[in-house]
């Protein structure tokens, strides 16, 4: 798998990820940001995943 700009994907990007992904989860689950209202929630989850998309663009395996 490549990444978008052409250059081969790093082996830790995929756990990064999960790990970015499963955290946010988990704090969201079990502590810190249960309070949150659900659009500031929401706001916090989508700039983890842009932040993700910006240092991992990934192309879709078949593109």
């Amino acid at each position: 798998m490549t990444a978008t700009g052409g250059t081969e994907l790093n082996p830790w990007d995929p756990p990064a990820v999960w790990a970015a992904c499963h955290g946010l989860a988990l704090l969201r689950q079990d502590a810190a940001l249960r309070v949150l209202p659900e659009e500031v929630f929401t706001q916090a989850r989508d700039r983890v995943l842009a932040t993700i998309t910006a240092a991992v663009p990934l192309e879709s395996p078949g593109t």
